[in-house]
């Protein structure tokens, strides 16, 4: 029933943010990555970006499944970081979601309702 509730949220953001995204010619000098725990396991995603961008400023959150306690909370979220309207209950999600970057890279393999929502 929540993910019906995240879903529907997630549509109209999706048609709000399209009309309203601006593309730039600026140079690229932040870069933040919202990814999954198990890609970040199998690749360096910072080293690769660094490699492709030359660019020093990366952050990276991501997303972790599992149900586990043992999520690190600064750098992962999980399902129960968004409440039943969407809304990122998670203060650390908050803060990265909130940084200015000057690129925003969704890297995940799967379909996944919540890291698109983050995206």
């Amino acid at each position: 029933m929540k993910k019906t509730f995240v879903n529907r949220k997630f549509q109209k953001l999706l048609i709000q943010k399209e009309a309203s995204r601006v593309i730039s010619n600026d140079k690229i000098k932040s870069i933040g990555i919202i990814s999954t725990a198990d890609i970040s396991k199998l690749i360096d995603i910072k080293k690769e970006v660094k490699a492709i961008f030359n660019v020093d400023s990366i952050k990276l959150f991501e997303f972790n499944s599992s149900n586990k306690k043992n999520i690190d909370k600064l750098y992962q979220f999980s399902e129960k970081s968004f409440g039943w309207k969407a809304q990122v209950k998670d203060v650390n999600l908050s803060s990265f979601l909130n940084e200015p970057f000057d690129l925003l890279i969704g890297y995940f393999n799967t379909k996944n309702l919540y890291l698109e929502l983050a995206v």
